[in-house]
């Protein structure tokens, strides 16, 4: 029996099942309605989501502004780090961060000990 043959007879007896599956695709894929309803799905979850992070920011804020109230070097610092505020007078430096020097690879690790057994004065092992 060849697949063509086989395929043939296999959906002779399970037309039923298939057609329902096929006309249910249709039915929910070929609906604009359906696809709006998952469209509007995911935009709720991800608003929910969204809202979610929102809150807890919201309760962090809450606590600096109390912190900020009872507490004057919490308030300065604050304003030092949001609005830029500095004192009459007084300077602000900033320095770029250091570059992170990659770590010396086997051949500069031997050169670099050869070199330090080389200096006059060092110890011989």
């Amino acid at each position: 029996m060849d697949p063509a043959s086989a395929a043939l007879a296999w959906l002779k007896r399970r037309w039923l099942p298939v057609a329902v599956a096929a006309l249910v695709v249709l039915l929910l894929f070929g609906n604009s309605g359906f696809r709006r309803v998952v469209r509007q799905r995911l935009l709720l979850r991800s608003l929910r989501q969204e809202m979610t992070r929102l809150k807890q920011e919201e309760t962090d804020l809450k606590k600096q502004v109390v912190l900020a109230d009872t507490d004057e070097r919490a308030l300065e610092k604050a304003a030092r780090k949001e609005l830029d505020y500095r004192k009459p007078g007084e300077y602000e430096y900033r320095f770029p961060p250091p570059k992170k020097k990659a770590p010396p690879t086997l051949v500069q690790r031997i050169k670099n000990g050869l070199r330090r057994m080389l200096e006059p004065g060092s110890k011989e092992p």
